[in-house]
C-alpha cells in the first residue's frame, strides 16, 4: 500500500526546513501543506475503501475542509484542526504558486509574520489526527458509506 502519511511527513519536513532557513515559505512549500492535507484523506479514503479516491466528487479541488465536510467525518477531528481547515481554505494556498496574486506575496516574504510556521504546525497536526482516524471504525464505515457517483 501506498505510504501516504510518509510522504505528507516528508512534505512538511521539506517546508520546515525551508522556514527554518529563510523565515519564510517558498510558494512551492505553501502549495504543498495544501497538497499533504488532500494526500492525507486520500490515504484514509484508500485504507477505507482500497479504492482510488474520486477526487471529481470533491470539488472545490484542494480544499480539505469541503472533503471531510463531505465525507461527514469533521466532527471527528479537535477543535485546533477544525480551525485549522478553516484558515487553511481562506489561505488562497491553491493559487500561491502563481507570482501575481496576493497570496504568493503574502506567503513568500519574510515578514509573513509566522504564517509559514502556524501553516507547518497546523498541517503536521491534521495529518497526525488524520492518520489516527483510520484506527477509527466509525469513521471508516462513514467512508465506507460515501455514495460515489
Amino acid at each position: 500500500m501506498k505510504k501516504y502519511f510518509h510522504e505528507c511527513r516528508e512534505t512538511v519536513n521539506m517546508c520546515k526546513r525551508e522556514w527554518t532557513s529563510v523565515g519564510s515559505l517558498n510558494n512551492m512549500c505553501a502549495n504543498s501543506l495544501n497538497q499533504a492535507c488532500e494526500t492525507a484523506i486520500v490515504g484514509l479514503w484508500d485504507i477505507a475503501r482500497n479504492e482510488q479516491f474520486p477526487k471529481e466528487q470533491f470539488i472545490p479541488h484542494h480544499k480539505p475542509i469541503s472533503y471531510v465536510k463531505k465525507l461527514e467525518i469533521l466532527d471527528y477531528y479537535s477543535d485546533d484542526a477544525k480551525t485549522f481547515l478553516e484558515k487553511l481554505n481562506g489561505s488562497s494556498f491553491d493559487v500561491v504558486r502563481y507570482p501575481e496574486t496576493q497570496p504568493y506575496k503574502d506567503y513568500t516574504n519574510s515578514k509573513s509574520k509566522g504564517k509559514g510556521s502556524e501553516f507547518i504546525k497546523g498541517t503536521e497536526n491534521f495529518i497526525d489526527e488524520t492518520e489516527k482516524l483510520t484506527t477509527n471504525n466509525e469513521v471508516l464505515e462513514k467512508i465506507k458509506s460515501f455514495k460515489k457517483s
